[in-house]
């Protein structure tokens, strides 16, 4: 399942290589969360340091695979019940039928329950920094969905791994001010190494101000050259609270479960029995096949 199971606007004061956009973030259900594992849902805090919180945009970035047909809320409700903790489930600038996806996903109705501990997953949708989309965002929120508040801002920084440092340390450090709750950092053209996207992480943690004190820091990795799981594992090493990206979802996660001791106890809030069913659904929808001898999942 691609963890493309993850993004931007086009302020870029002083480069061409970085660019913002915003996430809008949702407040999930008000049923309890059973899983004791699993902490409370804080927008830019994790109150547990080994838990890594899954972000999946199959229903956006995943969507946009060449012929790809996704029917949206059923696969949310399968990512529900996997347990994934934040669905990225369009952008609703982009059409009507996005902005209904939104909506849709938004209601709890639609997703509740799904997961055997009870657990509900938070719905965001994509927007570039203009206000333009940012209403129309606010509008999916708001012919859908009851409670009155937007959870979170995630702030993305497109080709950070190609970005002037220092200018990337000011903005982040401005959209923390401004009052973004996590900031994800993208491999957007699956260019870096895993150790110099490690470093990167490392780098702006060091380097930008109030970062560990007021956000989350997300990755979002492409596979370009085939790295996009490695380079999410190294990130993830160096720091990272959240993850996100076009790395498979089924790979990151079952690497962590196997090997999450080598990397101080990490841990996810996925039910890996549901990994199979929900991989193969997606490949089907997105490929019209998958291959039989696909790691984790395949036949043989």
């Amino acid at each position: 399942m691609a963890a493309s199971l993850s993004h931007t606007s086009t302020f870029s004061p002083t480069t061409t290589t970085t660019r913002l956009r915003t996430l809008l973030h949702f407040k999930p259900s008000p049923y309890p969360t059973l899983c004791s594992r699993r902490p409370h849902y804080t927008p830019n805090h994790i109150p547990n340091p080994n838990y890594i919180r899954i972000f999946d945009t199959t229903l956006r970035d995943g969507e946009q695979s060449p012929g790809a047909t996704i029917e949206k809320l059923r696969i949310a409700r399968h990512l529900a019940k996997l347990g994934v903790d934040v669905i990225e489930a369009g952008f609703p600038a982009s059409s009507e039928a996005d902005l209904e996806a939104v909506g849709n996903n938004s209601n709890n109705n639609n997703v509740a329950r799904e997961g055997e501990d009870g657990h509900v997953p938070v719905i965001c949708g994509l927007a570039r920094c203009n206000k333009s989309d940012i209403d129309r965002a606010w509008e999916a929120r708001g012919v859908w969905w009851l409670m009155p508040e937007v959870w979170g801002v995630m702030m993305s920084s497109l080709v950070s791994g190609r970005s002037e440092r220092e200018f990337l340390y000011e903005i982040l450090g401005e959209v923390i001010k401004a009052g973004a709750t996590t900031l994800n950092i993208p491999d957007t053209v699956g260019y870096n190494w895993p150790r110099e996207f490690g470093q990167l992480i490392a780098d702006i943690k060091a380097n930008t101000p109030g970062i560990i004190e007021n956000v989350i820091i997300s990755t979002h990795c492409q596979n370009d050259l085939g790295l996009s799981t490695a380079n999410t594992l190294e990130t993830i090493r160096n720091g990272i609270g959240e993850r996100a990206g076009n790395a498979s979802l089924e790979e990151v996660v079952m690497a962590l479960k196997c090997k999450g001791e080598l990397l101080g106890g990490l841990y996810t809030g996925i039910d890996t029995r549901h990994i199979v069913m929900a991989s193969k659904m997606v490949y089907l929808q997105v490929f019209y096949f998958y291959l039989k001898n696909k790691g984790l999942f395949g036949s043989i």
